[in-house]
């Protein structure tokens, strides 16, 4: 009489179905966190400009004015932009009223958001600001523009806001 022997474990084939599955079922979980990376980034670029405009206005209730802008070579040097060292100068006219001025959480350097690098640019002529900064998610629409200084700005694919913005 023959023995038959059971065996208690799986087929290669099975092992490497499972396997498929679960390659399959990971690429989709990291696609689902990148999104979310991406509206977290968002969420926390719109918190930081609007925490940064009521630094602006609590400067400019005890100085008459906004905080000078300059030195930035992007766009032009009439511009502080977070990606080089005009905004340490900024951060030193707002330091007593924010414990330090928000930086892009990509903070590109070598551009500026108008040029759709991610970083926050700022432009004041005392009376009025303007701040430009940029959005990863393009379902989010760019704002309509601002009137600064009698001029009025729009740069493509950004978010442009000054006093009196939402």
């Amino acid at each position: 009489m023959q023995l038959i022997k059971k065996s208690n474990g799986f087929t290669l084939i099975e092992l490497l179905v499972v396997i498929a599955i679960i390659g399959l079922l990971a690429a989709i979980v990291l696609v689902s966190l990148s999104s979310a990376r991406l509206k977290a980034r968002d969420a926390k670029r719109i918190a930081d400009v609007k925490q940064m405009m009521s630094g602006l206005e609590l400067y400019f209730t005890d100085h008459a004015g906004y905080p000078s802008s300059g030195g930035s070579a992007n766009p032009d040097f009439n511009w502080s932009n977070s990606s080089d060292a005009s905004w340490t100068t900024l951060q030193t006219a707002m330091s007593a009223y924010m414990s330090r001025l928000p930086l892009d959480p990509l903070n590109q350097t070598g551009g500026w958001a108008g040029a759709g690098y991610y970083n926050i640019a700022y432009l004041s002529c005392g009376r009025a600001y303007m701040i430009v900064y940029k959005l990863e998610n393009l379902n989010t629409l760019a704002s309509p523009g601002v009137n600064y200084c009698g001029t009025f700005y729009n740069y493509a694919g950004t978010i442009t806001i000054g006093p009196g913005s939402n």
